[in-house]
């Protein structure tokens, strides 16, 4: 299948309709929708080297009214335009199909044009969202190049807000340790000149924000203060997103709910002691991406060296196959003091070689923002604690997780993990 993108410009003239047009547009309807009525091009096909396709968008008047998606052509060789069809996209790289087959025909070279209303094969209006437009092309130099995309749209009869998300569920404006503050964001499926604006329980302004250019996303930071950087009273605030699209519709998203705290937020330090076996998840193989293909050397049992309860004994296997996987689990802590922003934190490993004074050597991991970071137990034959280094973790998740395993022909025993924590949390 052949599929490439390009650029095409803004076409002036455009021949008339072609005689077979899709259910909802006769031929003198499409050749009046070309002639002076602005449109936006939403994608491009390159469907044969210069010759290029595309769907475009003719405004609608009002909410609720008729639909014109053209598909233009623009030709330098003779063609033939078979099994045309509409897709509704269902997400996910699932489509269906709405409407089709139409045959256009042997057409010459040049500009050609083909009107959609926005209808299915039974006459009835299609639901608002993503469409593609498909069809075979047959070309007398190339050959015939079967469910080509000719080009997308995005049809819609009414304002298309999009959703409005705030990073934070709550703000901390009265805090010393930061400059407390949440990300509100608002993505649209069409270009949109939005302003956002927030408001108190009793419906004042607190906060305006307007992008005059027209865009599909918007994201303003908001810290809960008035215009003479005040605090906000305590309560609860409502953020919206109204706006005007490219065809004159208006709307706006659903309100999102930001509380302003009378609390502030203050470092607080944790430490925990956990054994492996109450902190333990999962081992691996299997598990993780394809490491059920990945052969096992060794496995993870009961130490007899520790006298703690859960701990356990890590112990490679001997002569193991290229590539192979020692013995490792994944282990884990839920935070119970729940942090509201991103922290900080730290594991370590207090253990020993399996045989007392051997040389063999574990690896601790965790893994944070910045990707994975660990130690390894290193050269020390003794009973000893090895830690990771201070890794951020995410609000979002407030748990920590790490993992520990042993390389071909080592085995080591551990006894505890320890995990510290720094995080910021509300205090009155």
């Amino acid at each position: 299948m052949h599929r490439r993108t390009a650029t095409i410009g803004t076409v002036s003239t455009l021949v008339t309709a072609l005689a077979a047009v899709l259910v909802g547009a006769t031929p003198a309807q499409a050749s009046r929708a070309q002639s002076g009525v602005a449109t936006q091009a939403m994608a491009v096909g390159d469907i044969n080297g210069p010759s290029t396709s595309e769907v475009r968008h003719t405004s609608v008047t009002k909410a609720g009214g008729q639909v014109r998606e053209r598909l233009v052509i623009h030709l330098v060789e003779k063609a033939t335009i078979t099994n045309v069809w509409v897709y509704q996209s269902l997400g996910r790289g699932e489509f269906r199909a709405v409407r089709g087959p139409v045959n256009l025909g042997a057409l010459s070279p040049g500009w050609h044009s083909w009107t959609w209303t926005g209808h299915d094969n039974r006459g009835k209006q299609v639901p608002d969202g993503y469409y593609e437009v498909r069809g075979d092309i047959a070309f007398a130099s190339t050959g015939t190049y079967q469910g080509q995309v000719l080009g997308r749209a995005f049809v819609h009869r009414h304002y298309a807000p999009g959703y409005l998300t705030s990073q934070f569920r709550a703000l901390y404006p009265r805090s010393k340790a930061i400059h407390d503050s949440t990300t509100l964001e608002n993505r649209r499926p069409y270009p949109t000149r939005a302003t956002l604006r927030v408001r108190n329980r009793s419906g004042k302004v607190v906060f305006t924000r307007a992008i005059k250019a027209q865009r599909t996303s918007m994201r303003v930071t908001w810290d809960g203060r008035d215009a003479r950087d005040r605090a906000l009273p305590a309560g609860n605030y409502y953020a919206k997103v109204s706006g005007v699209d490219l065809d004159g519709l208006r709307g706006s998203t659903e309100a999102q709910k930001v509380v302003v705290s009378a609390k502030r937020l203050v470092s607080v330090t944790r430490t925990v002691t956990v054994s492996p076996t109450a902190s333990r998840t999962a081992d691996f193989p299997p598990g993780c991406n394809s490491c059920g293909d990945v052969p096992r050397c060794g496995g993870v049992v009961p130490s007899d060296r520790f006298a703690q309860e859960g701990a356990l004994s890590y112990r490679s296997g001997t002569d193991c196959a290229p590539n192979s996987m020692g013995p490792f689990t994944s282990n884990a802590l839920s935070l119970h003091e729940l942090a509201p922003r991103a922290g900080r934190t730290s594991v370590s490993v207090f253990g020993g070689p399996t045989t007392p004074g051997a040389s063999d050597q574990g690896y601790l991991s965790i893994t944070g923002y910045a990707g994975e970071t660990g130690a390894s137990t290193g050269p020390d034959t003794s009973d000893h604690t090895s830690a990771t280094p201070w890794t951020n973790f995410t609000w979002r998740r407030p748990l920590v997780g790490w993992s520990f395993g042993t390389p071909d022909g080592s085995s080591y025993d551990v006894a505890t993990f320890t995990v510290r924590f720094k995080f910021l949390t509300p205090r009155s």
